[in-house]
């Protein structure tokens, strides 16, 4: 039963009542408190399919925000991935969820969290290009951002030819069932 159902089978005064509306709004309070920026896609060869979006959120509400699938008009698919480091090799995990607990700050990046994006045209999204996505916050009304396609810091045109689809420089390749990928 949610917050206003519970409320609402329940005979009470003005003050129950509000704390009831109060509590049924909180999630729209959170997202106020959810600071989505930088957000960007790394440029990759124009017959790549897939590139990956990364951002960066602050939680600075007094509780735990959820962040689930992000769609566009803009991809054929998205996949919320993390960078696991295990021994000496990196792998890539599917997550349903990242969880943004109070007060902290996830930058998505090549090494932790970060969007796998299938582009829906081809050639891919070039250098300069902004593609706009919505963040689903659970709980709350998405989050929607634009991101520009760019190479990483440091990287030449020249660079970003030999990378791999994903918009750094190595593959992407599922290893079992569980949506698990390896980097080499």
């Amino acid at each position: 039963m949610n917050t206003m159902s519970l409320c609402a089978t329940h005979r009470m005064s003005a003050s129950p009542r509000m704390l009831c509306l109060l509590l049924a709004l909180a999630p729209a309070s959170a997202l106020a408190d959810l600071l989505l920026h930088d957000a960007w896609i790394g440029a990759v060869p124009p017959t790549a399919k897939v590139g990956a979006l990364y951002l960066v959120l602050e939680n600075t509400s007094q509780q735990t925000v959820h962040l689930g699938r992000t769609t566009s008009a803009d991809a054929a698919r998205i996949e919320l991935h993390q960078s696991v480091h295990a021994a000496d090799r990196v792998r890539m995990e599917s997550r349903e969820t990242v969880p943004i607990p109070p007060g902290a700050r996830v930058d998505f990046a090549i090494t932790g969290h970060h969007y796998m994006v299938w582009f829906d045209q081809q050639p891919a999204p070039a250098p300069g290009a902004r593609l706009q996505f919505q963040v689903e916050v659970i709980g709350a009304t998405p989050l929607s951002v634009a991101a520009e396609v760019r190479r990483p810091a440091g990287t030449s045109v020249n660079a970003v030819q030999q990378q791999g689809p994903a918009g750094h420089p190595h593959e992407h390749a599922p290893i079992d069932d569980a949506n698990v990928h390896d980097h080499h």
